[in-house]
């Protein structure tokens, strides 16, 4: 070992501070693309829901190194907010988890509108509004609940990728975690750390595919009628 450290032990100090910011920064960046999808499809006038529409391209282009970098000149240099240096608990965690959360937001937002778009097009939408159901009960008993599927898998594989380490931003903080560990990992050739990091990141990618595959039937209600009418007739076989 490079560092002198079982690998083990290296993960284990580092795993808790990346869960920690991989969890913070999708709760914010799921809230974030729930507000500008539902805006831009929802909102009172053209012109916002226009605007809110052109944010996620935008949230996209943005490198995550640059909102780093901008958000600790705006609210830690020019605002006096949060400390540039030697920030604890929750003001640690407000700038990396803006970094992260903004362009993490823009995939989330791009495929929560465009589920939304496919939902008011089918014709049961259309047979609530004529019964008088209002925007917001559309929207959320109707809408809302057959548009986060998509969602929900974009969001799991982005956690993901945030577990697996989010290099740049905990970098640009100096913030502890599997991301600065792979950097320094790298930086030092040290290939059991890598190959540890890895298959860490593998296992949790199946970890939160399971997860999201079994939250589908209690989200989705088809589905669970689905799966008992195909238990059904094997049911029946087997007797």
């Amino acid at each position: 070992m490079n560092s002198g450290a079982a690998v083990t032990t290296l993960l284990a100090t580092a795993l808790p501070s990346s869960l920690v910011l991989a969890l913070s920064s999708l709760v914010v960046a799921v809230f974030l693309a729930v507000t500008i999808a539902f805006t831009a499809s929802y909102g009172g006038a053209a012109w916002l829901r226009r605007f809110f529409r052109g944010l996620p391209p935008l949230f996209v282009s943005l490198p995550v190194f640059w909102i780093g970098i901008m958000l600790i000149q705006i609210f830690s240099f020019q605002l006096g907010l949060v400390p540039a240096i030697g920030a604890t608990g929750l003001q640690a965690l407000v700038l990396p988890v803006l970094t992260i959360a903004i362009p993490i937001a823009a995939p989330l937002a791009q495929v929560l509108l465009r589920s939304i778009d496919e939902v008011r097009s089918q014709p049961f939408v259309a047979v609530v509004r004529a019964r008088g159901a209002s925007t917001s009960w559309l929207l959320w008993r109707n809408v809302a609940r057959n548009a986060l599927l998509p969602t929900l898998t974009m969001a799991g594989v982005l956690f993901g990728e945030l577990v697996g380490g989010a290099v740049v931003s905990e970098s640009v903080f100096a913030r502890a975690g599997i991301g600065q560990l792979t950097a320094q990992a790298v930086a030092t050739r040290d290939t059991p750390v890598l190959l540890a990091i890895v298959v860490l990141a593998a296992l949790v990618f199946v970890i939160i595919n399971l997860v999201v595959d079994l939250l589908y039937p209690v989200l989705d209600p088809r589905l669970r009628a689905a799966s008992a009418t195909v238990a059904a007739p094997v049911k029946g076989a087997v007797r």
